[in-house]
């Protein structure tokens, strides 16, 4: 009975962050309303607050898991036997695929970082998450290094805030022109960064 009834929860749990993103990508934050979030979910209003506390808590959540999954991604991939070009090459057409497959995802984020310019609340949360993000982003590269023979042009932690900076700017621009913005565009700046030429 108690697995079950934990299994139920995080079932709710995974319903309400999948309608929380479906809606704030559709109606931006202050657009989002509880109610619809709950009414795409298949739920109460009091489900959001019994899991979340908030709308702001849920929208946070989102991003955490987003931030998560993305940090996952490129642990994993940076294996052993894998060169510093190939790492490049996944890091990128992973955040090219990201944003072309899941364009919800930056548009979701540029909404957060407005808010959070205004609300003091989702300021410190998008605080949070970007030193969470910096933190994780630098030890995976700090680990991987030794082990594809990447020799780093800057500290980890440098080159890490650059990733994911450059990144988000360059999603921008993507976002609006994409067939003015190759996706190989990333992947020539990248290579600057950490030093890695083809061949590597």
């Amino acid at each position: 009975m108690g697995r079950n009834q934990e299994y139920r929860k995080a079932e709710t749990r995974q319903k309400l962050i999948e309608a929380g993103t479906k809606v704030f990508a559709a109606r931006g934050f202050r657009g989002a309303s509880v109610e619809e979030i709950a009414e795409t979910a298949g739920l109460s209003t009091g489900s959001i607050y019994t899991r979340f506390g908030s709308k702001e808590a849920l929208f946070s959540e989102i991003f955490a898991a987003g931030i998560s999954r993305w940090l996952d991604y490129y642990a994993e991939s940076l294996v052993e036997d894998i060169t510093p070009e190939q790492a490049l090459i996944h890091a990128t057409e992973h955040w090219v695929s990201t944003m072309d497959e899941q364009p919800e995802v930056h548009l979701l984020f540029m909404e957060y970082w407005v808010n959070a310019m205004r609300d003091p609340q989702l300021r410190s949360s998008l605080r949070d998450l970007w030193r969470f993000q910096r933190e994780v982003a630098t030890r995976i590269i700090e680990e991987a290094a030794p082990r594809i023979n990447l020799k780093l042009t800057l500290p980890a932690s440098v080159l890490a805030a650059a990733f994911i900076g450059i990144g988000d700017g360059m999603a921008l621009q993507r976002l609006i022109d994409p067939e003015g913005f190759p996706e190989d565009n990333f992947k020539l700046v990248m290579e600057r960064l950490f030093g890695i030429t083809a061949g590597d």
